[in-house]
């Protein structure tokens, strides 16, 4: 997901380059950032590799994943073993051009008869 102004505050009191904190710290850094490359939390931790918080620390500043509506399309009826799903794949646009939902890419690579594991 997209890094919020809280998780870059927390993430910037780990970051010891005062430079590399004051760019952390620019709102006009996640502005152009959101815009140019479609930032997120991967992104802003690969940029600030610096930036070391603790695992537990980690854990706690990056949000939990918002639930996602998937529908269940199959019918038990006509196929006992097997469960279908209808997914809606998360796309959006930036300067560096189109950017798809981490978990949307997986699906979306995914061929008839693959197995996922749940």
């Amino acid at each position: 997901g997209k890094p919020s102004k809280h998780f870059m505050q927390q993430l910037a009191t780990f970051e010891k380059d005062e430079e590399e904190k004051k760019i952390m710290l620019d709102l006009d850094f996640l502005k152009t950032e959101g815009k140019k490359s479609a930032i997120t939390m991967a992104d802003a931790l690969l940029r600030f590799k610096a930036a070391h918080p603790p695992l537990p620390v980690l854990l706690a500043i990056i949000p939990r994943i918002k639930p996602r509506a998937y529908s269940i399309a199959s019918a038990p009826l006509a196929s006992k073993n097997v469960t279908e799903l209808l997914v809606l794949i998360d796309t959006w646009w930036c300067d560096e051009g189109e950017r798809v939902g981490l978990t949307c890419d997986m699906l979306r690579k995914k061929t008839a008869g693959d197995h996922l594991w749940c």
